[in-house]
């Protein structure tokens, strides 16, 4: 007995039909192990919609070929692919020129319909588009946001689908969209993993200062804590700078010294004014350091450590 399992399959349920779908081009690299787990389908899914006979492919579906060749021979008048490709730099170009190719091969309409948001190191950065029977763009919806919109699909005299929209956003600049990547990634991972919030170390250098805008950006300063670490080399613009960042992006701030830690492994440390004790437990040196660097639903959290 042959038992194959599918990957990426589609159902589409309403009042009038049933139909599935199973992905026939498997991604085998990079971040993608598809053919290790499971098994390519190989039959269409032409449906019916209002008049409409569309053909549903499956993200990678796209980069080849033969399963829109497949779905047109089939009688789909127009192709709906579903996506959920991770982003990097210049990504939705290499989309666009391969979904502007298909079109143009099968003579038929290409709406792109993408995912957005992270899972875990994955960003989905969005920007479903369509493009009509000559490979022109008709539709674009804007990246990193989840949005709603109209898409006119019509028939001609001669049986030839045509389609259309009022929107179509402007490609953000690199720099921006590289950017909403971080706080997009930043965000779901933050959220969908159930954390409360972050806290990170912000040294008063421009490395911390863009971490601390994307932590901001992603979750509201409300949910971000700061906290600057300085030593006896520490410059006072360095803890002047990491105060003013902090205080500009409206996000809790403390600064807790590492001196004395730092001197526990280098010599006796005697009591002082930051937290630190020193005491002797069976004859040993040891310390004990107590800070508040936190709250969590229970109420402030206390970080405390004992040294030997």
């Amino acid at each position: 007995m042959l038992s194959l399992l599918f990957v990426n399959n589609l159902v589409l349920i309403s009042l009038d039909f049933l139909v599935e779908y199973h992905k026939m081009e498997l991604p085998n690299y990079r971040v993608f192990d598809e053919k290790r787990y499971f098994s390519a389908g190989s039959n269409t899914a032409v449906v019916d919609i209002k008049g409409t006979k569309v053909g549903i492919n499956i993200c990678e579906d796209l980069w080849f070929s033969h399963p829109v060749a497949k779905s047109v021979a089939a009688g789909a008048q127009l192709i709906v692919n579903l996506n959920a490709s991770p982003y990097h730099y210049k990504k939705h170009q290499q989309r666009l020129k391969v979904a502007s190719r298909r079109a143009r091969e099968s003579s038929v309409p290409v709406i792109y319909a993408h995912m957005v948001g992270g899972q875990d190191e994955l960003v989905f950065d969005g920007g479903s588009f369509a493009v009509d029977s000559q490979g022109e763009i008709a539709y674009q919806a804007p990246w990193f946001e989840e949005s709603s919109n109209e898409v006119i699909v019509g028939i001609d005299s001669d049986k030839n689908v045509l389609i259309s929209s009022d929107v179509c956003y402007e490609e953000p600049e690199t720099l921006s969209a590289i950017y909403s990547a971080l706080v997009t990634g930043v965000r779901d991972y933050i959220n969908k993993n159930g954390f409360k919030g972050i806290v990170l170390g912000l040294s008063g250098g421009i490395d911390s200062a863009l971490t601390l805008a994307i932590a901001a950006d992603a979750l509201g300063p409300e949910r971000v804590e700061a906290v600057m670490m300085p030593f006896k080399y520490t410059s006072e613009m360095s803890r002047n700078d990491a105060s003013d960042q902090a205080q500009r992006m409206g996000v809790s701030y403390k600064s807790i010294g590492i001196e004395p830690m730092f001197n526990l492994g280098t010599r006796e440390t005697e009591v002082d004014d930051d937290g630190w004790t020193v005491r002797t437990l069976d004859g040993k040196k040891s310390a004990h350091y107590e800070h508040t660097i936190g709250i969590t639903e229970e109420g402030t959290r206390v970080f405390t450590e004992n040294l030997f």
